[in-house]
């Protein structure tokens, strides 16, 4: 019998040193996991910043090697990119996103129709718009309150668009708003998922490099 308990004992140390060095390996891991998916998430802002800072523009003989990049007029896009590395039901999870409801529409396409108007009021620079690209008028509603009515008319161009123009007083015209009677479509080109894949490569490279560096090189703890 008390060879039999001594075993026992053993056993039980033994199991116990096991799981104590298994669970200290577990724990570097985790920290590794989760650094390397903060660098992901900061690399895949970084890079979808970095597509949104156009417009693009090339030299004399320079091919469209980039030519995914978005032209940036508020930079509101470009800033909405965030991401988040949190712990949940035991698992570690990493969610990509964008603040901006437009990014969408970007990413996925989408199909634009007026809805109570009988056309889509698309604002024209520098008339409607700053030079940083922000709405001088709330709505094209607003921009006839403001500009007055009787200056403010709406005529169809020799190509056949219709304008909202402004008739300022040095009797110039200025065009506020594009009346399109839609609809327009937005093709999918923001690429937020195809800047992840892309970047999926050399993160998971960087995993299995930086969990090797990390792990007891004797199998101790």
């Amino acid at each position: 019998m008390a060879a039999d308990d001594d075993a026992r004992a053993r056993n039980e140390r033994a199991w116990r040193e096991a799981r104590r060095k298994l669970e200290r390996i577990a724990d570097l891991a985790d920290g590794a996991l989760d650094l390397e998916m903060h660098r992901l998430g900061a690399a895949w802002v970084n890079d979808m910043g970095l597509r949104l800072r156009g417009p693009l523009v090339l030299g004399k003989g320079q091919k469209k090697a980039r030519s995914a990049l978005l032209a940036t007029r508020t930079g509101q896009l470009a800033n909405s990119f965030d991401y988040r590395v949190r712990s949940q039901s035991g698992a570690k999870q990493l969610s990509l996103h964008s603040s901006d409801p437009k990014a969408a529409s970007h990413e996925y396409g989408a199909t634009i129709r007026p809805r109570k108007a009988p056309a889509l009021t698309i604002p024209l620079y520098p008339g409607a718009l700053t030079e940083s690209g922000d709405p001088r008028y709330t709505s094209y509603a607003d921009a006839r309150n403001t500009l007055g009515r009787k200056r403010t008319f709406v005529f169809t161009s020799r190509k056949g668009n219709r304008l909202l123009a402004h008739r300022k007083d040095d009797g110039n015209l200025e065009l506020l708003y594009l009346l399109h009677p839609g609809p327009i479509h937005i093709p999918p080109r923001l690429g937020m998922r195809s800047t992840l894949h892309g970047l999926l490569p050399a993160f998971r490279k960087d995993l299995v490099a930086r969990i090797e560096s990390v792990m007891p090189k004797d199998g101790g703890a």
